[in-house]
């Protein structure tokens, strides 16, 4: 996967394109924290290795805690751990932020900064 992910960086720096990582958490039913949450782990070690192949990374475990809501709230039916679209509205509406804030769109100044020659 580190390889995977290293040919990836180096292509997007080639043709000056982001390539963006987006943790999506599964959503365990319950109430964490970041310290507590069952695969915490799991996306710090994916973040740390898309991070050093110069992938732009964005955790959405961070966003979907922030309600202080059990995670389980976040699931599209009672049967399914996917999020219904409240849930996809958030992560959607925090994903458009990181892309501005970060300067990921291909027209911004700060992406052009990022270009390898």
């Amino acid at each position: 996967m580190q390889q995977a992910f290293r040919e990836m960086g180096d292509a997007g720096a080639r043709h000056c394109r982001p390539v963006l990582l987006i943790l999506y958490p599964y959503l365990f039913p319950g109430h964490w924290t970041l310290e507590t949450y069952p695969e915490r782990d799991i996306h710090q070690r994916v973040a740390a290795a898309a991070g050093s192949a110069s992938f732009d990374v964005l955790d959405l475990l961070p966003t979907f805690l922030s309600g202080g809501k059990d995670l389980k709230d976040w699931w599209g039916t009672a049967y399914d751990s996917h999020p219904g679209g409240t849930g996809q509205l958030l992560a959607a509406q925090a994903i458009a932020n990181h892309i501005q804030q970060e300067g990921l769109r291909a027209d911004s100044t700060a992406m052009r900064r990022r270009c390898r020659p």
